[in-house]
């Protein structure tokens, strides 16, 4: 049920007359949406159907859906909204994992190329170990040559 004061519903109907062209009644609906899940929809009609219900105040006729059809369609639009809202929330974390897979992607990549890295970082140390030994000997052989000239000046 719907309450209008004289004041009210003698406001409403001089807004009404300033339309162009001038409504035949003002409707009050219930839709979803709002805190408690519903919201109040009012609008100016330049027709009424037979599913409304029209009350008369002072000569302004204000049209109210058929409870049922209203809360249905209440219902229906939250529905739709809570769907809405899921959908977009599906939609933010598939964009997350999106990203991250692009960031593991971009992780994996570099950690090939330190690998490469480390390869050949591997193998010029081997090189050098391998120089180094050869130089060592080397220089061994040099040592035994000058010993052995040292003693053979000694012995000799």
């Amino acid at each position: 049920m719907i309450n209008l004061t004289p004041v009210a519903s003698s406001k409403v109907k001089e807004i009404m007359n300033m339309q162009s062209p001038v409504p035949v009644a003002l409707r009050v609906a219930v839709v979803g949406g709002g805190c408690s899940g519903f919201q109040y929809h009012m609008a100016f009609e330049n027709q009424t159907s037979d599913a409304d219900q029209v009350f008369d105040f002072d000569g302004l006729k204000v049209a109210l859906q058929n409870e049922q059809e209203s809360f249905t369609a209440a219902a229906e639009a939250t529905k739709d909204q809570e769907i809405t809202h899921r959908q977009q929330k599906v939609q933010q974390i598939t964009d997350a994992i999106a990203a991250k897979q692009k960031e593991i992607s971009q992780l994996q990549q570099q950690l090939s190329q330190m690998s490469t890295d480390l390869v050949e970082a591997q193998g010029k140390i081997q090189r050098a170990e391998s120089q180094f030994t050869i130089a060592a000997q080397r220089r061994a052989v040099e040592i035994d040559q000058e010993k052995a000239k040292y003693v053979t000046l000694l012995q000799g």
